[in-house]
Formats: structure tokens, sequence, C-alpha cells
């Protein structure tokens, strides 16, 4: 029976991948994959270099 699911991904806004989400998504498409969920960690402290994206992610952290 073939894999057409995974429920555990992790891109490169987590601290344990490198590829962006983009490209895992057309990974997925092309292994065949009908599902895909992306579980990123919550890593308030996880370095962002690139700053257009640091914008686009800001957020209040201050509890």
């Amino acid at each position: 029976m073939p894999i057409v699911s995974d429920c555990h991904l992790h891109t490169s806004h987590s601290g344990d991948s490198r590829t962006p989400m983009e490209e895992m998504i057309l990974q997925g498409i092309a292994r065949g994959l009908s599902t895909m969920c992306f579980t990123e960690h919550n890593d308030f402290d996880f370095p962002i270099t690139d700053l257009d994206l640091k914008e686009k992610l800001e957020c209040n952290t201050d509890l």
C-alpha cells in the first residue's frame, strides 16, 4: 500500500529543516502525497535572517 499522507513535516520555518514550504509541497505532489500537514516548532527565539520575512512574521511575544 503506497503512502499518500504525511502528517508531520517541518519547513525552513522550524530550526530542524532548511527546505522552503513551497519546495516541500511540490515534492510531496511529485511523490503522490494527497495530504500534507506542516507541524512547525513554535520557537520565538529562532533567528530570522531574511529581513522581508522577519517583517511578515513580526509578532508580540510579551506575555
